[in-house]
């Protein structure tokens, strides 16, 4: 199983979801590099400038594009703590009606986690599972979706 490719440029975040027998498997990168960010809309004077590394923090659903900001809860969650590890498990069904879409979003940089990549689930999927695995309930170490 191969996760997906992300590629973050100055006009925005590109994906390739890799499908197998119906299903599409995504991993969240467990950190973004400052070069990852590339400004596009800046206020006239004004530098960004990212000097350090942001890592994972949370990860969901959204029903319709990420500009809507639909951010769905999930069906049914489970979590097991073993020592200082945390694993969790998150479960979404879904009927889409026509011209929806379903997106997952990979979260960074702490509490709110304001800047998220976000990538289309296949039209065809019906649900999505959420599996995570944490370390003293801070940065997520993994965090991969299966949708089918």
């Amino acid at each position: 199983m191969k996760p997906s490719i992300l590629t973050i440029s100055a006009c925005g975040i590109f994906t390739t979801g890799i499908a197998f027998a119906g299903e599409q498997h995504l991993t969240c990168p467990a950190r973004l590099e400052p070069d990852a960010i590339q400004p596009n809309h800046l206020p006239a004077g004004w530098e960004l400038h990212m000097l350090r590394p942001v890592y994972l923090t949370e990860g969901g659903m959204l029903h319709g594009p990420p500009e809507e900001s639909a951010f769905l809860v999930p069906d049914n969650s489970t979590s097991r703590k073993a020592g200082k590890q945390t694993r969790e498990m998150q479960h979404w069904s879904f009927d889409v009606p026509h011209g929806y879409t379903m997106w997952v979003y990979c979260g960074y940089g702490g509490g709110g986690a304001t800047l998220k990549l976000f990538q289309q689930v296949t039209e065809s999927a019906t649900e999505c599972t959420l599996s995570s695995q944490s370390t003293n309930g801070r940065t997520k170490e993994v965090l991969e979706f299966s949708c089918k």
